[in-house]
C-alpha cells in the first residue's frame, strides 16, 4: 500500500503547472468619441485640472494631469460627485482646486481637490431657490480662502466663504435680506479687500468691499445715491489696477457712464474724466488691460458707430486718444481681448468682411498698428480666445480651413501662423488655452484620431501633441462576440471592426498595430458586415484558403463575400439576386466540403436551394434546385438553439437538411454536382408526421441526427445513428419530455459521440454512444441543481469539457470534464474566494489545455488542463487591464481578445501565449512552485506556508478531489500556519492567493 501511496505522491508531483501571466497589447480600433475637456485650470505644482466626459456619455468627472509623472488620471470621489461639473467653476487657492458639481436642479455641492484620491471630496451641499438662484458661482480666492456666491434658499444669492470644511463654509453677509439676495458679481481683490457689485433696497447697484467679515463687509460709495435701481457698473473682465488705483464704469445720474477710480476709500472713490459732457456718457462696456507701472489701455465708445482706443496713465492729462475707428468706413465693430506680451497689449479688431484683425499697440498714436488679417467665413468667430503664454500669443481661429484651429504669434506678422494640425470641425467646440511653464494645455480635434481631447504645445506643430486620448467609448469589437465575429485565416485573425469611419467591417491583423487595419469597407453607405438572425453563428466560414461571410451592400443587398487576408482579395463572389434584394438573408446555413462554400440562397427565380463558390463569380452556382420552381428546397439554418452546425461531412459527401414536395423534409447529401446531389433519409415521427430534425455530427462510422419521433412530447427527443442511408438510420435512445433543449449541446472525441439530455430517473444527464445498437452509455446524471441546459460542450485534449447554465445564456456556473468515465467525470473549480464568482464562458482549446473567462473575477482568463490542481488564473501584466469579455482565437501562439475598458469601449487586445505551459520546479522534502512553500507534507496536524519573495498570502482554501472546498483560512502576512486535524486521510489540494496570482499545491494528510 505504502508503494501504491508513493506513485500516487511522485505522479502528482510531476503534473503540468502553469505560468500565470501574460502581457497583452491594445490594438486600438476605433478612437471615435470625445472626452470634451472643459474647465482646463492651472493647478501649479505642475498640475492641470479639468473636467471630461468618463464612463458615461452623461457624467463629467475630475481629470488631472501631472506633469512631473506624465499621467493623467480621473479623480473618483463619492458616488454624484463625478457627474455634471459646472462649467467655469473651477478656481485655485493655494494648492487646492475648488469645484462645483450639480446634483439636481434644488441642490449643488461646493467640492475641492488636491490632485489626490483622498483629497478629492465634498465640502458642503448648498440648495438654491430654484435656478434663477444661481446656487454657486464667482469663485474667488483671498486670504488663503475660497468666496464665492450662493444661495441657499433662504438668504438669496449672496457672499459666502469656505475653508475647505463643511463647518467653515457659510455665508459672509446677508447683503440684501431675504430671499431676492443682493446679486454679488464682479468680485475681485485690491489691496487686501474683496470688492464687489451688489444691490440692496437702500442703495441700488454699487461697489462694495470686504475683509471676509460680516461687520468689515460695507459699501464703498453710494456713487448714484438713494435707492434708484438698474444703474450697473461695469467693472473690466481683467480689473484694471494702476498705480494702487482700480478703474471702473459708473453712472452717478448726472455725467451718465464715465471712467471712474477708486483706491479703496469712499473718499478716493471719485469720477476720473468725463469723455462725453451730458448724461449721454459712454455705451460700451469697460474692456482693457494694465501694462504693469506704466499706463493702461481701454475702449470708449461714444455712439454705435464709433469706437475709440485711449490710454491712460493714472493721470487726467495722460489720457489721450490714441485710435478712433468707425464702423462704416473702417468695418471695425471693436477692439476686445487685450492680453499682455512682453509688457506689450495685444488686442483683437473684428471687422467684416476682412476678418479678424491682430493689433497691438506701444502705448502711442503711430504705435498702434495691426499684425494680420485673419480671414473667417461668415459661420465663423474670427479670432477668438487670444492668450498670452511665457513668450507667445496663441488663439483661435478658423483660417481658410472653415473651423477653429489654434494659432501661434510671436507678435509680428511673419510670425503669426496656424499650426499645421489634422484637426477637425469638432475643435469648433469650447476652446481655451492654459498656459503653464511654456507650455499651453487646450482642447482639439483629430477626428479618427482622438475625438476632442486635451492637447499641449510649446509653440509649434513639432511639438503639439494630444496629452492624453481619455475617452473613446464607441467599441472597436462587437463586445461580447468573440469567436462567432472572428476567425484564423493565414496565420492572421479576421474579426468583424469598427473604426468609426468603416463600421462593421472586415478587419485582418497579425497580433501588431502597424499589421491591423480594415479589409475593406463593403458598403460604404453604412454598416456591411452584421449578425443575423442567428446571434450566436459564426459570420466567418473557412472553405480553401478563404473565408465566406454574408454583407450587405446598398446596391447589392446582402450577399456572400470572400477574402483571403488582403484588400485586394476581399471580395463579393456574386450579385445572386440582382439589385439591392438579397440573394442571402438571415437564418443562414453556412457549410464547407472539400475545400468548397456551400450555402443556401436565393436568386429571385427558384426560392431557397443549395449553392456553392470557390470564390469566384464562374464558380458560384446553384447545385440543384431541390424544390423545383420558386418553392424553397433548403431551409434549414445553422441553429440558433443547437450550437452543431446541422451538416456533417461523412463518407465523402456533404449531409445536409432539405425538402422537396414529393416527399417532404429531410436528409439529403451531394458530392458537389446536381447529379450527385440527392435525398438519402427520412424520419417521421410515430404519428407517421414528418416533424422537426436536424443533424447532430459525425464520427467516422456513424451520422447522429435527433428527431421529433415521439409525437406526445414537443421538441427533439429521439437520438438516431446513420450510415448515410435509410437502412442503416436506427434509433439509439427516446428521451420524452416536454423540453426544446434536449440535445442542445454535443461533440464528438476520439469517435465516441457525446451528448446532453434531460433523462428520466436522473434528470440532466452526459451520455455516450458508439452510434452502434444498443450501445448508448449514461456517463452521470443528476446535474446541476439550480440549472436548467447544458451551457457548452466541447473536446478538448483527452476531455470533453462541459458546462451547466441557464438556457438563456451561454455562461457556465458550473464547470466540469469528463474522459467518458464515471469516476474520470469532475467538477472544476471556478469559484473565486473574493468575488464567489462561479461563471465562465468563452470556451477555447490551446495545446490540449481549456482556456476560458470569468467575467466578474479580478482575473478573467483562466486555464486548465481538465485538472482540479491546474484550473487557475492567468494575471495580465499591462498599465490599464480591462474587462476580458470573450477570446476571439489563437493563432501562431498569440490569443486574440475582446477587452473592454469604461473610456475605449470593447477592443482588441493580443498577446504572446507560449509561456503559459511551463514545467514545475520540484525540490526534494519541500514543494517549491512559484515561491511558495508549503511543509511538513506529508502532514498531520498543523502546516505552514510561507511565500519565499516576502509577497503577502491573502487567503488559503483546501479542496477534496471531487473539488469541494473544505477548509479555508485568510491570510495577510507572508507566513501562516493552518489547522488540517479537522481533515480526513488523504490528498489534498490547497489553493494559496497571494497579490500575483493563485497557486494550487498538493497537500497529503496522514
Amino acid at each position: 500500500m505504502k508503494k501504491i501511496l508513493l506513485l500516487i505522491i511522485v505522479g502528482l508531483s510531476i503534473c503540468n503547472v502553469f505560468a500565470q501571466d501574460i502581457a497583452p497589447q491594445l490594438i486600438e480600433i476605433n478612437n471615435f468619441d470625445s472626452s470634451y475637456p472643459r474647465n482646463l485650470t492651472n493647478g501649479g505644482n505642475g498640475k492641470i485640472y479639468f473636467s471630461a466626459v468618463g464612463q458615461n456619455v452623461s457624467d463629467r468627472s475630475l481629470f488631472v494631469y501631472d506633469e512631473a509623472t506624465l499621467q493623467t488620471y480621473s479623480l473618483e470621489t463619492t458616488t454624484g460627485l463625478n457627474t455634471h461639473l459646472d462649467n467655469g467653476n473651477f478656481k485655485m487657492v493655494g494648492d487646492v482646486l475648488y469645484y462645483t458639481v450639480t446634483i439636481s436642479a434644488y441642490e449643488n455641492i461646493l467640492c475641492r481637490s488636491n490632485g489626490t484620491q483622498d483629497g478629492t471630496y465634498a465640502v458642503k451641499a448648498i440648495i438654491p431657490n430654484g435656478w434663477e438662484n444661481a446656487a454657486i458661482s464667482n469663485l474667488t480666492a483671498y486670504n488663503d480662502k475660497l468666496y464665492f456666491t450662493a444661495s441657499d434658499g433662504i438668504n438669496g444669492n449672496e457672499l459666502w466663504v469656505s475653508d475647505g470644511t463643511e463647518t467653515g463654509t457659510h455665508i459672509v453677509k446677508d447683503i440684501y435680506p431675504g430671499a431676492a439676495g443682493s446679486g454679488i458679481s464682479s468680485i475681485f481683490e485690491f489691496n487686501g479687500s474683496l470688492y464687489f457689485t451688489a444691490t440692496t433696497s437702500a442703495n441700488g447697484t454699487e461697489i462694495w468691499k470686504s475683509d471676509g467679515t460680516e461687520a468689515g463687509t460695507v459699501i464703498l460709495k453710494d456713487i448714484l445715491s438713494g435707492s434708484r435701481n438698474g444703474i450697473q457698473l461695469s467693472i473690466a473682465k481683467n480689473t484694471i489696477v494702476l498705480n494702487d488705483h482700480f478703474y471702473f464704469y459708473a453712472n452717478n445720474g448726472t455725467n451718465g457712464y464715465e471712467l471712474w477710480s477708486s483706491d479703496g476709500t469712499t473718499e478716493g472713490t471719485q469720477l476720473f474724466k468725463e469723455f462725453f459732457a451730458g448724461t449721454a456718457g459712454i455705451s460700451n462696456q469697460l474692456d482693457g488691460i494694465a501694462v504693469a507701472g506704466s499706463y493702461f489701455v481701454f475702449m470708449v465708445s461714444p455712439s454705435a458707430n464709433q469706437y475709440q482706443l485711449w490710454k491712460s496713465d493714472g493721470t487726467v492729462a495722460g489720457t489721450v486718444l490714441l485710435k478712433t475707428i468707425n464702423s462704416v468706413t473702417d468695418g471695425f465693430v471693436t477692439f476686445n481681448q487685450f492680453v499682455i506680451l512682453n509688457n506689450t497689449p495685444y488686442f483683437v479688431g473684428y471687422s467684416w468682411p476682412d476678418g479678424s484683425e491682430l493689433w497691438k499697440t506701444d502705448g502711442t498714436a503711430a504705435g498702434t498698428v495691426e499684425i494680420i488679417n485673419v480671414p473667417h467665413s461668415a459661420q465663423s468667430q474670427g479670432i477668438v480666445n487670444l492668450t498670452a503664454s511665457d513668450n507667445y500669443l496663441i488663439f483661435c481661429s478658423p483660417g481658410n480651413l472653415g473651423y477653429n484651429a489654434p494659432w501661434i504669434s510671436d507678435g509680428t506678422a511673419s510670425g503669426t501662423n496656424q499650426l499645421n494640425l489634422d484637426l477637425t470641425y469638432n475643435s469648433a467646440g469650447e476652446l481655451s488655452f492654459v498656459p503653464y511653464n511654456g507650455t499651453v494645455y487646450f482642447q482639439a480635434s483629430s477626428g479618427a484620431e482622438s475625438g476632442m481631447e486635451l492637447w499641449a504645445t510649446n509653440g509649434s506643430a513639432n511639438t503639439t501633441y494630444i496629452v492624453k486620448d481619455i475617452f473613446h467609448r464607441y467599441s472597436g469589437l462587437i463586445p461580447g462576440a468573440g469567436a462567432y465575429a472572428a476567425a484564423p485565416l493565414n496565420d492572421k485573425m479576421v474579426f468583424v471592426g469598427n473604426n468609426g469611419v468603416y463600421e462593421n467591417q472586415p478587419f485582418v491583423s497579425d497580433g501588431t498595430i502597424n499589421n491591423t487595419a480594415v479589409l475593406k469597407d463593403v458598403n460604404p453607405s453604412g454598416y456591411g458586415l452584421e449578425f443575423t438572425n442567428e446571434s450566436n453563428t459564426n459570420i466567418f466560414i473557412k472553405a480553401g484558403n478563404k473565408l465566406y461571410f454574408n454583407a450587405f451592400n446598398a446596391q447589392t443587398g446582402r450577399e456572400i463575400y470572400s477574402t483571403d487576408g488582403t484588400t485586394a482579395g476581399t471580395a463579393l463572389v456574386k450579385d445572386i439576386r440582382t439589385g439591392n434584394l438579397d440573394g442571402v438573408a438571415g437564418y443562414t446555413y453556412f457549410m464547407e466540403y472539400n475545400g468548397i462554400f456551400y450555402f443556401k440562397a436565393n436568386d429571385g427565380v427558384h426560392g431557397n436551394e443549395l449553392w456553392r463558390t470557390d470564390g469566384t463569380e464562374a464558380g458560384t452556382f446553384m447545385v440543384k434546385d431541390i424544390n423545383p420552381g420558386a418553392a424553397s428546397g433548403v431551409t434549414a439554418s445553422n441553429s440558433y438553439t443547437y450550437t452543431n452546425t446541422n451538416f456533417a461531412v461523412f463518407n465523402g459527401y456533404l449531409y445536409f437538411m432539405g425538402e422537396d414536395a414529393a416527399t417532404g423534409y429531410g436528409v439529403w447529401r451531394t458530392d458537389g454536382t446536381e447529379a450527385g446531389t440527392e435525398k438519402v433519409i427520412t424520419l417521421l415521427s410515430s404519428d407517421g408526421i414528418n416533424r422537426s430534425l436536424v443533424i447532430l455530427g459525425a464520427t467516422n462510422d456513424k451520422i447522429f441526427l435527433a428527431s421529433e419521433y415521439i409525437s406526445t412530447t414537443y421538441g427533439l427527443n429521439t437520438l438516431w445513428s446513420s450510415d448515410g442511408t435509410q437502412n442503416g438510420t436506427i434509433i439509439i435512445h427516446s428521451f420524452p419530455f416536454n423540453i426544446t433543449t434536449q440535445f442542445r449541446r454535443c461533440c464528438t472525441l476520439n469517435n465516441v459521440f457525446y451528448y446532453g439530455v434531460y433523462n428520466s430517473g436522473t434528470a440532466y444527464s452526459i451520455f455516450k454512444t458508439t452510434g452502434a445498437a444498443g450501445n448508448n452509455e449514461l456517463i452521470k446524471g443528476n446535474f446541476g441543481e439550480g440549472w436548467d441546459n447544458f451551457s457548452f460542450m466541447q473536446p478538448c485534449g483527452n476531455y470533453v469539457y462541459f458546462g451547466l447554465g441557464t438556457y438563456s445564456s451561454d455562461y457556465s456556473n458550473e464547470l466540469w470534464r469528463t474522459d467518458g468515465t464515471y469516476d474520470g467525470t469532475i467538477s472544476l473549480p471556478l469559484n473565486d474566494e473574493e468575488t464567489d464568482n462561479y461563471s465562465s464562458t468563452g470556451f477555447t482549446c490551446f495545446s490540449n489545455n481549456l482556456l476560458f473567462i470569468k467575467p466578474y473575477a479580478p482575473n478573467e482568463l483562466w486555464i486548465t488542463d481538465g485538472t482540479t490542481e491546474n484550473t487557475q488564473p492567468i494575471s495580465m501584466s499591462m498599465s490599464n487591464v480591462p474587462k476580458i469579455n470573450s477570446i476571439l482565437g489563437i493563432v501562431n501562439n498569440k490569443i486574440y481578445l475582446e477587452g473592454m475598458t469604461p473610456e475605449g469601449g470593447s477592443e482588441l487586445y493580443v498577446s504572446a501565449i507560449d509561456n503559459l505551459l511551463s514545467a514545475p520546479t520540484v525540490n526534494a522534502g519541500q514543494t517549491v512552485l512559484n515561491d511558495i512553500l508549503l511543509y511538513p507534507n506529508p502532514g498531520n496536524d498543523i502546516v505552514t506556508l510561507s511565500t519565499t519573495n516576502n509577497t503577502a498570502i491573502k487567503a488559503v482554501a483546501v479542496y477534496d478531489l471531487s473539488g469541494k472546498k473544505v477548509l479555508e483560512r485568510a491570510g495577510g502576512d507572508t507566513k501562516i500556519n493552518v489547522s488540517v486535524g479537522s481533515l480526513s486521510k488523504g490528498i489534498y489540494l490547497v489553493k494559496v492567493k497571494t497579490i500575483t496570482g493563485t497557486i494550487t499545491k498538493k497537500l497529503i494528510r496522514n
